[in-house]
C-alpha cells in the first residue's frame, strides 16, 4: 500500500474515533414503590405522579439525546434506596435524577444534591452500595461544577419559580457515586405534571453538556 494512502486511511480512522460521541446513561428514579404510595396529592399519590413524569421525561430525552435512559424500577416492584444506588453504581451511570412531587398553590422546581459534611457510614456490603460518606465524596467531586451552572433556562421563570440547587443529606440520593440530583416539583393539579417535562429535559441535557 502506498505510504500516502496508508496515512490518509489512518488519519481518517483517527478522526472518526474522535468524533464518535459517547452514549451517556441517565437513570431516573420515581418516588415510591409497590408498598409505598408516597405523599398524597389532590388527584392521587406521589408514586403514580412521579412515574408518569419520569416516563414522559424519558420519552423526551430519548428524542433529544443519544443516551440510554433507565428507570430505577418497574411499576409494581418493591425497592429500597440501597438497591437503587447499587443498581446505579453497577451500571456505572453518568447521571442520577430522583423525582418527587407535592401539592402547592404555585408551581416550583426545587433542585437538591447530596451534601453531608459529617461522617455517616451505612453498614451494608450488598452488591455495590457504597457507605454514605464514600459515595458522597465521589458524587460531590462530579457534581461540584454542575451546581455552579444555571441548569434551568430562564425562559421558564415566567411559569415556574426555579430555586437554586441546595446541598443537604438527601436520603433519596444516598449511596449513589455519580452526579446526582433530586428535582422536587410542586403542582396545583395532576395535569401540571406535563408542564414540567420540557424544563426538566432541558436541565438534564444541560447537565450532560457540563459533564461531557
Amino acid at each position: 500500500m502506498p505510504l500516502k494512502k496508508f496515512f490518509f486511511i489512518a488519519i481518517s480512522l483517527f478522526s472518526s474515533l474522535n468524533t464518535t460521541s459517547k452514549r451517556y446513561t441517565i437513570m431516573l428514579s420515581p418516588s415510591g414503590h409497590a408498598q409505598d404510595t408516597g405523599r398524597p396529592l389532590l388527584d392521587g399519590f406521589e408514586r403514580g405522579a412521579t412515574r408518569q413524569l419520569a416516563e414522559e421525561v424519558k420519552k423526551k430525552l430519548e428524542k433529544k439525546l443519544s443516551a440510554r435512559i433507565i428507570l430505577t424500577h418497574n411499576a409494581g416492584e418493591v425497592i429500597t434506596q440501597e438497591q437503587k444506588a447499587s443498581f446505579a453504581n453497577r451500571l456505572n451511570i453518568d447521571l442520577y435524577i430522583a423525582l418527587t412531587i407535592y401539592n402547592d398553590d404555585s408551581l416550583a422546581i426545587n433542585p437538591y444534591y447530596y451534601k453531608n459534611e459529617a461522617f455517616n457510614p451505612v453498614v451494608n456490603d450488598r452488591l455495590t452500595f457504597y457507605p454514605t460518606q464514600k459515595a458522597y465524596l465521589q458524587s460531590a467531586q462530579k457534581t461540584a461544577a454542575i451546581v455552579q451552572q444555571d441548569i434551568f433556562s430562564k425562559k421558564y421563570l415566567t411559569t415556574f419559580k426555579i430555586n437554586k440547587p441546595v446541598g443537604i443529606p438527601v436520603k433519596l440520593l444516598e449511596g449513589v457515586t455519580t452526579s446526582a440530583f433530586l428535582f422536587e416539583i410542586s403542582i396545583k393539579k395532576i395535569d401540571d405534571i406535563l408542564t414540567y417535562v420540557k424544563p426538566l429535559t432541558h436541565a438534564i441535557r444541560k447537565i450532560i453538556d457540563v459533564i461531557s
